[in-house]
C-alpha cells in the first residue's frame, strides 16, 4: 500500500488562482458557469515499486457526498510535474478521458481499477497522477469530499494498493 506523495484540489471561477493543497479534504463537483466547481488531483510516487504487477486500486475515503447520486469519475493526468502547493485551477494539469465512476457514500471508501494506468507509469516516469472530478452537474447538492493526505486519520488516506505476483519457490531435487 503506498500512501499519495501530493493532492490538491482546485476551483473554479474567482477562486482559480487560490491553492488547497493544505486542505484536509479533496472535493469535487460541477456546477456549469459557477464559482463552486472543484477538481482533484493526487500523485504517487513509485520509486522502488518491482515484480509483476497483478493489480492496482485506488482507495479514497469517502467524507461527504450532499445528495445520493452525485457520481464521480476518475482520469488519468499525462503530467506529473504540478505541485501540491502552488496547483489552481488555472494551471492544473490536462487529463485524459475517464477510466472508471462510482457512486461515493460518506463513511465508505470509494475504491478503482489503474492497473493498466500503474503499468504504464512503471514503464515511465515512475510516478502516477490522477484527476478525480464529478462526473456531471448534479446541482447545487453535487458536493462530494475524500480525506486527503493531511487528514488527521492515517487510515483515511487516499491509498494505491498493489498486488504483485509471488515469486514461485524452488525445489531441489537433491
Amino acid at each position: 500500500v503506498l500512501q499519495s506523495v501530493a493532492d490538491a484540489y482546485v476551483r473554479a471561477g474567482i477562486y482559480a488562482d487560490d491553492n488547497f493543497g493544505a486542505a484536509t479534504s479533496l472535493q469535487t463537483k460541477d456546477k456549469t458557469a459557477s464559482d463552486v466547481n472543484r477538481e482533484s488531483f493526487l500523485r504517487w510516487d513509485l520509486a522502488g515499486v518491482g515484480g509483476t504487477l497483478l493489480q492496482a486500486r485506488v482507495r479514497l475515503a469517502g467524507t461527504g457526498a450532499s445528495q445520493a447520486g452525485n457520481e464521480s469519475g476518475a482520469a488519468f493526468v499525462g503530467s506529473d510535474t504540478w505541485g501540491e502547493t502552488s496547483l489552481t485551477f488555472n494551471n492544473k494539469p490536462a487529463s485524459g478521458k475517464l477510466f472508471a465512476q462510482w457512486l461515493p457514500v460518506t463513511g465508505q471508501p470509494a475504491e478503482f481499477i489503474v492497473t493498466p494506468q500503474v503499468a504504464d507509469a512503471l514503464r515511465g516516469d515512475g510516478k502516477l497522477s490522477l484527476r478525480i472530478f464529478s462526473a456531471d452537474d448534479f446541482g447545487p447538492s453535487g458536493n462530494v469530499s475524500y480525506a486527503s493526505r493531511e487528514n488527521g486519520s492515517a487510515a483515511n488516506r487516499p491509498q494505491l494498493i498493489l498486488t504483485f505476483e509471488d515469486t514461485a519457490p524452488t525445489i531441489s531435487n537433491v
